[in-house]
């Protein structure tokens, strides 16, 4: 597999995953036993108006590929002016929101802090947020960036322009390093160890290493709702939604459908723990079982065109 049709995959899986958990988030597990029986949803589910729609966590996502393709040829390792162009692009997707149709439940710690005219940083954080939003939305600097440290470092950066807390960074900066390794074709375990080494440069690290051991230590053949439940709280955090989705990929060993089945299942963000799940595991396998899937379902996922697009510009980055 080449490293278009990993970024190719990468893009579509968040955005399958995105969709796939944006149908039961905010609903209780039981509540998602109840509706979907006891292995929860499977099927894309109509959101936002129809089956394959995306929330804020894909358009974002689109905004981040945007921003680091505005980046001029030969400059992607400028930390200023890359962040200068993922500010741009999330505020021009803060504007998007002001019409009604464009608007999926975005999150308050974003809007709050692109509504200013200043983008924050580690050294001046605009809040002291955790939250997932700075998550949700890396993995395309990991699929841009070959360079690991690079992939670390605009990781970060990426996050602390929105939220100004170490649990929403440094997830941020894993993920982007994750998901680098993962495009070069290393397997899960490889690309997993290659990233938790940066957690012990990092004097912050503390709860995001805590999380990712539990998730890594978890029984793998408990009841999955229970688990999860316990396992991250709800994943509305970054370090917890990390923690969410890498649970479910060891779990789910090599079927990446299952791994954002498992991820979503749960009673908390789960559009959020799906679209880095299924980010992860595209990143792995390719657009491939995610098309199989949605033909099989008849649906079509939200901007898939446009996702296709940005992943060419991804690969010209990193090529």
């Amino acid at each position: 597999m080449n490293s278009e049709q990993r970024i190719n995959g990468s893009l579509l899986g968040g955005a399958y995953g995105d969709s796939l958990g944006a149908a039961v988030e905010f609903k209780s597990s039981d509540q998602i036993k109840q509706e979907y029986g006891s292995r929860g949803i499977s099927q894309h589910e109509p959101v936002f108006g129809r089956a394959g729609n995306v929330t804020d966590d894909t358009q974002m996502t689109m905004a981040t590929a945007e921003g680091l393709a505005d980046v001029p040829p030969g400059m992607i390792d400028n930390r200023q002016l890359v962040r200068d162009c993922l500010w741009r692009a999330y505020r021009r997707w803060y504007k998007s929101q002001a019409f009604i149709d464009n608007r999926r439940a975005p999150g308050n710690t974003c809007m709050a802090s692109l509504k200013q005219d200043v983008a924050g940083s580690r050294q001046q954080p605009l809040n002291w947020s955790a939250g997932c939003g700075g998550i949700m939305r890396v993995h395309p600097v990991g699929l841009a960036l070959a360079d690991r440290d690079l992939a670390w470092q605009t990781g970060v950066d990426s996050a602390a322009l929105t939220h100004g807390h170490e649990n929403a960074q440094i997830p941020a900066g894993f993920l982007s390093v994750l998901v680098s390794d993962l495009a070069f074709g290393l397997d899960f375990d490889q690309a997993f160890a290659s990233a938790y080494r940066y957690l012990d440069k990092q004097p912050q690290a503390d709860e995001t290493i805590a999380a990712l051991d539990r998730a890594a230590s978890a029984d793998t053949q408990a009841d999955s709702f229970e688990l999860i439940d316990g396992l991250g709280g709800g994943g509305w955090l970054g370090h917890d939604a990390l923690a969410i989705a890498t649970y479910a990929i060891r779990r789910a060993g090599a079927d990446p459908l299952e791994s954002v089945r498992l991820a979503v299942n749960h009673g908390g963000d789960s559009d959020s723990t799906g679209a880095i799940a299924g980010a992860i595991v595209g990143t792995i396998h390719g657009p491939k079982p995610f098309e199989t899937d949605l033909e099989k379902q008849g649906v079509e996922i939200e901007h898939r065109r446009a996702l296709g697009r940005l992943a060419l510009d991804l690969v010209k980055i990193r090529d």
